[in-house]
């Protein structure tokens, strides 16, 4: 199943990937990558991205051991070099 935020302007906040993540895991799904990780910042803003990363990572880190599920985050540069 893939929900993709890349059309949203403003990406995806934490809590709407949270919120995603808790509805497909009372579907049965424990297995969950997220493509990629400044496109759940808020901000396609690298010095943005940085700044939030430890938030961001850590309420990532709390819902994945309270469900007990994999989350995989990708983080990567586009085809220019730049953080996507």
């Amino acid at each position: 199943m893939q929900f993709d935020y890349y059309n949203n302007p403003n990406g995806a906040t934490i809590e709407d990937v949270v919120k995603k993540i808790e509805q497909q895991y009372a579907l049965g799904y424990t297995f969950f990558v997220i493509d990629s990780f400044s496109r759940i910042s808020g901000n396609s803003n690298a010095d943005s991205v940085w700044k939030n990363q430890n938030v961001t990572m850590a309420r990532l880190q709390e819902v994945a051991q309270r469900l007990d599920v994999a989350v995989v985050v990708l983080h990567h540069t586009n085809k220019n070099g730049k953080f996507e």
